[in-house]
């Protein structure tokens, strides 16, 4: 395993080497085949020797595509987190995201969405709003207090379940002292 330096968010990535990471992929694949609408990629991974059930071997590839494909860790880890501003809508100062699982061949999506959730519902029984700036378009820093107000009875307009819930640059949880990482619609106010 290598380290990948901070590109996102102070973000500091860890990686596979890539045949440490291909080999158990390509296991998975077997086990648990690439849907049809795949097809295509699973073709494109086979000429670099990808290939469900099979072992991967770096070395049976030239110089230069062994090259290649030891940069992608890095230039993915970078286009994945960079794709934060596309991924939803954005309104009023928050990004939407109105995909989630329902990805499809929408692979950038599904890397995006692993990345920072590990999965998440379908846009029918959720929506993942986010922000990362404060009302003057400022990144948000533990250093300034927030407030988030709501009119009496004007919570958020959920149909049923809400959650507010503060992470730090890592989409971790922020550790504070009251121990408290999340509010909602089950607290009492």
């Amino acid at each position: 395993m290598r380290r990948i330096e901070p590109i996102f968010g102070g973000c500091t990535f860890y990686a596979l080497d890539i045949a440490a990471y291909f080999n158990p992929m390509a296991r998975l694949m077997k086990d648990n085949p690439p849907l049809a609408a795949d097809a295509p990629m699973v073709a494109r991974m086979a000429k670099i020797g990808i290939v469900p059930g099979q072992p991967f071997d770096l070395t049976k590839l030239s110089p230069a595509a062994q090259q290649a494909l030891n940069a992608v860790p890095r230039a993915a880890v970078g286009k994945i987190m960079g794709y934060f501003k596309d991924a939803g809508k954005a309104e009023n100062g928050w990004v939407f995201f109105t995909k989630t699982g329902i990805y499809g061949t929408d692979y950038l999506d599904r890397a995006f969405v692993t990345a920072v959730g590990l999965g998440a519902n379908r846009p029918q029984d959720a929506v993942y709003p986010t922000t990362e700036n404060d009302a003057a378009g400022k990144p948000y820093s533990g250093a300034n207090k927030y407030v988030m107000h709501f009119a009496k009875g004007q919570m958020p307009p959920a149909n049923g379940f809400w959650s507010l819930t503060m992470y730090n640059a890592q989409y971790f949880f922020v550790a504070n002292p009251l121990n408290r990482y999340t509010r909602s619609s089950r607290d009492k106010f």
